[in-house]
């Protein structure tokens, strides 16, 4: 894809991952937004929205036969970001080879708070009401959808962090 998008073959693209073209800086080819940190940082100042990045889904069959399956699911997730959000914030030896990660992560903690990755449908809620509208406002759904409805019940209680 990178190589379409240098050549002109593309406008442009979403991505994950910065497009070689864009990281080396090829002719003709940059960012649509190029300070897209401090684009982020306004837009969350301004609404309290970070995109929510991932879901991760229990197909119902299994949800239903298996009750006890997608709290452990989720428990395994919020012990798992636990960790890593603790092994982040280590210091004295870093997890992260980047030289600032210290100040970077203060810097977001002084903007998001300590729990900037939230889990569960309370803690997102403002997120899902704006995604469940919008896809109404858009005509991906019938009608506007609740939070809760898009969750399994034993879910809509997140466990602590």
């Amino acid at each position: 894809m990178p190589a379409l998008l240098r050549d002109g073959a593309l406008d442009g693209i979403v991505s994950p991952r910065v497009p070689s073209c864009v990281r080396d800086r090829a002719p003709g080819v940059g960012r649509l937004v190029e300070d897209f940190r401090a684009a982020e940082q306004a837009y969350y100042l301004r609404t309290g929205f970070f995109p929510i990045m991932h879901l991760v889904g229990v197909r119902r069959t299994l949800a239903d036969a298996h009750p006890w399956l997608v709290t452990s699911v989720l428990r395994a997730f919020v012990e798992a970001k636990r960790q890593a959000m603790q092994d982040l914030a280590q210091v004295n030896f870093l997890r992260v080879s980047a030289p600032w990660i210290a100040a970077d992560l203060e810097q977001v903690r002084d903007l998001m708070g300590i729990d900037y990755w939230r889990y569960g449908v309370a803690a997102n809620r403002a997120e899902l009401e704006a995604m469940t509208r919008y896809a109404f406002d858009e005509g991906l759904t019938e009608r506007k959808l609740a939070p809760e409805e898009l969750f399994h019940p034993a879910t809509l209680e997140a466990p602590a962090a």
